[in-house]
């Protein structure tokens, strides 16, 4: 039964009533930051309805499980179990270590006692399903080997590479004008740039990374552009100076940030990219 925002107010806000159970306000906030969680965020990208909605669908069947599961007081999951599906959740979202993951749940003002109950949950509901079912699961256990040996003989040797990441996003950059190139053909530019790094002549100012480029007072060229930037302001007065907002980074300081903290930290505080929240981890990709 679905309550008018009224009648919430008058039962101490009770927003849904399954059964015995009710789910409230505050259990609805607290399931979408779940479901920040496991989704990496994606969850915060929905409409505002829309996240509530599926929210309150997985509240739903939550409640539906605690009633039926509340007949069987027999079923137990050992710690061990727990644990180590913990562990496989974590991984699954892309994370190495507990301790990120548990990093990442604070970050995301999820407690992990909240995430364990979720685990017990599932792993309680999948012992009643099997318990119901278990009678009527026949295994063949030639079939399956002959299986097996058919798929793994038809695999070829797969190599994956996990892959991370830093994006850090361009500033938007007024293109020169003519008079403006003409000026700058004309002067000598102070500072040289590394042999792999040119000006972006449509967002002038943007120093990026290149496989191979070449650099001259009269045309920037770039051969490929990477995420990485900083900014230059160039004057007519033969001087280059650098300005950095707060916003803005350059190459060196990503660098030295990756020397000093590491790579994963680097990416928590300069990425721009969802990923950032678990170190820059894109994930395994496949060749």
């Amino acid at each position: 039964m679905l309550l008018t925002s009224s009648k919430a107010e008058l039962t101490n806000k009770v927003i849904i009533s399954v059964g015995d159970e009710i789910i409230t306000n505050y259990d609805l906030d607290r399931e979408i930051k779940y479901l920040n969680v496991i989704t990496v965020g994606q969850i915060r990208e929905l409409d505002n309805q829309e996240s509530k909605k599926i929210a309150i669908d997985s509240l739903i069947k939550d409640k539906i499980k605690i009633t039926a599961l509340s007949n069987f007081d027999n079923i137990i999951i050992k710690d061990e179990l727990i644990n180590n599906q913990i562990v496989r959740s974590s991984q699954n979202i892309g994370f190495r270590s507990i301790d990120d993951f548990e990093a990442y749940l604070n970050y995301s003002e999820y407690e992990f006692d909240e995430f364990k109950k979720k685990i017990l949950l599932e792993l309680k509901w999948n012992q009643l399903v099997y318990q119901f079912y278990k009678n009527q699961i026949i295994v063949d256990k030639e079939k399956i080997d002959k299986k097996l040996k058919t798929i793994i003989a038809g695999q070829k040797k797969n190599v994956e590479y996990l892959i991370y990441e830093i994006f850090i996003e361009n500033s938007a950059i007024k293109e020169l004008d003519e008079e403006s190139e003409e000026e700058l053909n004309g002067n000598n530019v102070v500072e040289e740039l590394p042999e792999n790094k040119v000006v972006d002549e449509k967002n002038s100012g943007i120093i990026i990374e290149a496989e191979s480029a070449s650099y001259n007072n009269k045309k920037n060229s770039i051969v490929e552009e990477k995420s990485i930037e900083k900014i230059v302001e160039v004057k007519t007065n033969d001087q280059i100076t650098e300005t950095k907002k707060k916003d803005q980074i350059t190459i060196d300081d990503v660098i030295e940030n990756i020397k000093e903290e590491g790579f994963e930290n680097t990416a928590i505080q300069f990425s721009s990219s969802p990923t950032a929240q678990q170190g820059g981890n894109l994930g395994w990709v496949g060749e």
